[in-house]
């Protein structure tokens, strides 16, 4: 070996030293092949086949692209976990089991449908020709007849007067549809906004009402 390609061979092996002590890479022996000063730290990662930025960003990506619709009554912990919820939202893109005619009662068409898990009060304006028990309530108190008619949107063709309050006590377990009193035109002109708490029970049980 000549005095210039042991020197040479000398001032490869040193640069390599550096490189393996920068990044601890194994460099192949195809990189002696090259000059010395291309051989950078991201090189021999790359010709071991790592790349910690590309592995970074593949990952992100697999992360990200791993996203599907939650399923009615069904949630998503931190963790990616699926769980099971008491609650379904229902509404014009996901049609739930009432009829159109009751579903249009609610903002948007649209209301959570609710097993409930603990017992829950509820209130019910009536008066006139409507009576204590119906489907239609409120998680709300009533705060006087003319108020709830506004936020219960109540024509006063329906002949409820609203001057007296009904409450339950809705046990556990009981399936209830929740959501916002959607807005009534009034036969005369005008409309009545609504936006009040409403809760809709098919059947409820008269042994219910708070005496």
């Amino acid at each position: 070996m000549t005095f210039w390609a042991r020197a040479r061979w000398l001032i490869l092996t040193g640069l390599l030293a550096l490189v393996l002590a920068a990044g601890g890479a194994v460099v192949p022996s195809s990189v002696l092949a090259y000059d010395a000063p291309t051989v950078s730290r991201a090189d021999a990662h790359r010709f071991n086949g790592v790349d910690a930025e590309e592995a970074k960003l593949s990952a992100a990506g697999k992360e990200s692209a791993w996203w599907s619709p939650e399923p009615p009554g069904t949630s998503t912990t931190p963790s990616g976990a699926v769980v099971a919820t008491n609650t379904v939202r229902y509404g014009p893109s996901n049609p739930g089991p009432l009829l159109d005619d009751v579903a249009s009662t609610f903002r948007s068409g649209s209301y959570t449908g609710e097993v409930l898990q603990s017992e829950t009060m509820l209130y019910r304006v009536y008066g006139g020709e409507s009576g204590p028990i119906g489907s239609y309530w409120s998680r709300t108190a009533p705060s006087g007849p003319m108020q709830a008619q506004i936020d219960s949107a109540l024509n006063p063709a329906w002949g409820n007067t609203a001057t007296n309050v009904a409450t339950i006590r809705v046990p556990a377990g009981t399936t209830i549809y929740d959501g916002v009193a959607a807005a009534q035109s009034l036969p005369g002109g005008g409309t009545l906004l609504g936006g009040g708490s409403q809760v809709y029970i098919p059947k409820v049980n008269p042994d219910w009402l708070v005496p």
